[in-house]
């Protein structure tokens, strides 16, 4: 039982810091767009 308890939580984790990595990812992503679009006017 306390196996399984760990394994749950582990997988959890690992859910957690997927997602928070591909939020960081699209959040970079939007950045960089909106600096690209902004560089872009100028010109």
């Amino acid at each position: 039982m306390e196996v399984d308890d760990n394994l749950k939580v582990q997988d959890v984790i690992r859910e957690k810091s997927a997602l928070n990595y591909y939020k960081n990812l699209g959040q970079n992503y939007a950045n960089l767009l909106l600096i690209y679009l902004k560089s872009q006017k100028f010109k």
